[in-house]
């Protein structure tokens, strides 16, 4: 009997848990990642209205050494042939 009694009382356990608990969870869980998406969303909408007329760079490449470079080789001058 009372074997029965706490198979019993699991399952209401696990029922409980199943339809009520666990949709509260996952419902908090889903609005609170909306909430993040549209924030991300907001955010580059608003990165992206600009003034008719403004430049934004993204990507400023490194400045390169002006000096003499050894992998480009020697300058030949060369007269032309007729």
């Amino acid at each position: 009997m009372s074997f029965l009694l706490v198979l019993l009382i699991i399952w209401l356990l696990i029922y409980l848990f199943f339809k009520f608990i666990l949709p509260f969870i996952l419902g908090r869980y889903v609005n609170k990642m909306a909430k993040r998406m549209n924030d991300m969303q907001s955010n580059t909408q608003r990165r992206g209205q600009r003034e008719e007329g403004e430049v934004n760079i993204d990507y400023v490449p490194g400045k390169e050494k002006q000096g003499d470079n050894e992998d480009e080789g020697e300058y030949v001058d060369f007269e032309e042939i007729e």
